[in-house]
């Protein structure tokens, strides 16, 4: 997915929620951003 084009885009997201995506994001040793990436993609299939 890395060589895919990518947009950036802004989000307010509750303060507690954010501490979360980063320490899950710490702890996979992961960015903040594939943390989300990969929630809202899963939270889309689970929609369809």
């Amino acid at each position: 997915m890395a060589s895919e084009p990518r947009k950036t885009t802004t989000i307010k997201v509750d303060k507690d929620l954010h501490r979360e995506l980063k320490i899950k994001a710490a702890k996979e040793d992961r960015k903040l951003e594939e943390v989300v990436e990969e929630a809202l993609r899963k939270s889309l299939e689970k929609s369809n």
